[in-house]
């Protein structure tokens, strides 16, 4: 998997990558554009779609909070869990793996850290 910001230059060095690894036969490969900001400068979804074979699976908004996670050793998800890029960090996730992302909704979370509280009860 290639991870990387959506900028010409960054593309092109993809694209070299991207046919060398087809030159020695590598295995599928897929893409995904991190720290998006939807500038003219960047290239779009469907742009960057032509250059390759390999599938997008999606992008990381830019989010400075990214950076302040990382700063207080928290991950982002933990962090942030309902911001807008934690949703893109799991939809890019669930792509990976193949499977159709849907945020959970507000009650099921509730029930899920009922669940969990409930186990952590008992094991006292």
């Amino acid at each position: 998997m290639f991870v990387t910001d959506p900028t010409v230059p960054n593309i092109t060095d993809i694209v070299r990558c991207y046919e060398y690894l087809n030159m020695i036969r590598t295995k599928k490969v897929s893409i995904v554009f991190n720290k998006v900001r939807e500038k003219d400068f960047e290239l779009k979804f469907s742009e960057a779609e032509s250059f390759f074979e390999a599938p997008i699976l999606g992008a990381i908004p830019f989010d400075e909070c990214v950076m302040d996670s990382t700063a207080q050793g928290i991950p982002f998800l933990k962090y942030m869990p309902n911001s807008h890029t934690s949703y893109h960090f799991m939809k890019v996730a669930a792509n990976l793996i193949g499977v159709p992302y849907e945020p959970p909704s507000p009650s099921r979370i509730k029930k899920i850290f009922k669940k969990i509280k409930g186990k952590i009860r008992r094991k006292k």
